[in-house]
Protein backbone atom coordinates (compact mmCIF):
# COMPACT_ATOMS: atom_id res chain seq x y z
CA UNK A 1 0.00 0.00 0.00
CA UNK A 2 1.33 3.48 -0.85
CA UNK A 3 0.47 6.49 1.30
CA UNK A 4 0.34 9.89 -0.38
CA UNK A 5 0.84 13.45 0.81
CA UNK A 6 -1.70 16.22 0.13
CA UNK A 7 0.20 16.97 -3.10
CA UNK A 8 -0.13 13.28 -4.08
CA UNK A 9 3.57 12.58 -3.64
CA UNK A 10 4.23 9.10 -2.19
CA UNK A 11 5.18 9.31 1.49
CA UNK A 12 6.10 5.67 1.91
CA UNK A 13 5.21 2.15 0.82
CA UNK A 14 4.14 -0.47 3.34
CA UNK A 15 2.86 -4.02 3.51
CA UNK A 16 -0.21 -2.89 5.49
CA UNK A 17 -3.33 -2.32 3.40
CA UNK A 18 -5.53 -0.65 6.01
CA UNK A 19 -3.69 2.51 7.05
CA UNK A 20 -5.60 5.26 8.83
CA UNK A 21 -4.18 8.74 9.51
CA UNK A 22 -4.31 9.52 13.25
CA UNK A 23 -2.83 13.03 13.14
CA UNK A 24 0.59 14.07 14.49
CA UNK A 25 2.19 12.36 11.42
CA UNK A 26 1.16 8.93 12.70
CA UNK A 27 -0.69 6.17 10.82
CA UNK A 28 -2.59 3.30 12.44
CA UNK A 29 -2.24 -0.16 10.92
CA UNK A 30 -3.77 -3.54 11.75
CA UNK A 31 -1.85 -6.80 11.98
CA UNK A 32 -3.38 -10.05 13.23
CA UNK A 33 -6.44 -8.14 14.46
CA UNK A 34 -4.45 -5.70 16.62
CA UNK A 35 -3.41 -2.11 15.96
CA UNK A 36 -0.07 -0.31 16.01
CA UNK A 37 1.30 2.85 14.43
CA UNK A 38 3.82 4.02 11.88
CA UNK A 39 5.55 7.37 11.51
CA UNK A 40 5.35 9.54 8.37
CA UNK A 41 8.19 7.52 6.76
CA UNK A 42 6.40 4.19 7.33
CA UNK A 43 8.67 3.15 10.21
CA UNK A 44 6.85 1.18 12.93
CA UNK A 45 6.77 3.14 16.19
CA UNK A 46 4.35 0.94 18.12
CA UNK A 47 3.90 -2.75 17.50
CA UNK A 48 0.38 -4.05 16.94
CA UNK A 49 -0.60 -4.73 20.56
CA UNK A 50 -3.71 -2.52 20.87
CA UNK A 51 -7.36 -3.39 20.32
CA UNK A 52 -7.91 0.15 19.08
CA UNK A 53 -6.11 3.48 18.65
CA UNK A 54 -8.23 6.59 18.11
CA UNK A 55 -7.08 9.78 16.33
CA UNK A 56 -5.07 12.36 18.25
CA UNK A 57 -6.88 15.09 20.16
CA UNK A 58 -4.87 17.81 21.83
CA UNK A 59 -1.67 15.81 21.19
CA UNK A 60 -2.93 12.57 22.76
CA UNK A 61 -4.25 9.32 21.28
CA UNK A 62 -6.76 7.20 23.18
CA UNK A 63 -5.79 3.51 23.12
CA UNK A 64 -7.53 0.31 24.22
CA UNK A 65 -5.46 -2.67 25.29
CA UNK A 66 -6.85 -5.73 27.11
CA UNK A 67 -10.19 -3.90 27.42
CA UNK A 68 -8.51 -1.08 29.36
CA UNK A 69 -8.01 2.51 28.16
CA UNK A 70 -5.00 4.82 28.23
CA UNK A 71 -3.47 7.86 26.51
CA UNK A 72 -0.28 8.00 24.47
CA UNK A 73 1.65 11.01 23.19
CA UNK A 74 2.94 11.20 19.60
CA UNK A 75 6.16 9.40 20.62
CA UNK A 76 4.11 6.42 21.82
CA UNK A 77 4.86 7.10 25.48
CA UNK A 78 2.05 6.44 27.96
CA UNK A 79 0.79 9.69 29.46
CA UNK A 80 -1.81 7.50 31.18
CA UNK A 81 -1.19 3.75 30.93
CA UNK A 82 -4.02 1.55 29.61
CA UNK A 83 -5.38 0.56 33.03
CA UNK A 84 -8.66 2.53 33.09
CA UNK A 85 -12.18 1.15 32.52
CA UNK A 86 -13.23 4.36 30.74
CA UNK A 87 -11.39 7.43 29.47
CA UNK A 88 -12.21 10.31 27.13
CA UNK A 89 -10.65 13.57 25.88
CA UNK A 90 -13.08 16.47 25.59
CA UNK A 91 -12.75 17.72 22.01
CA UNK A 92 -13.29 21.36 22.99
CA UNK A 93 -11.39 21.82 26.24
CA UNK A 94 -8.91 18.94 26.00
CA UNK A 95 -9.82 17.87 29.53
CA UNK A 96 -9.43 14.18 30.29
CA UNK A 97 -12.52 12.53 31.77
Amino acid sequence: CKTFSASLQPLFQTRFADLFYLGENRFRFTENGLKGWLDAQGKPLLEATFQDILPFRHGLALVRQNDQFGLLNANGQAVLPPVYQALAIDSTSGLIK
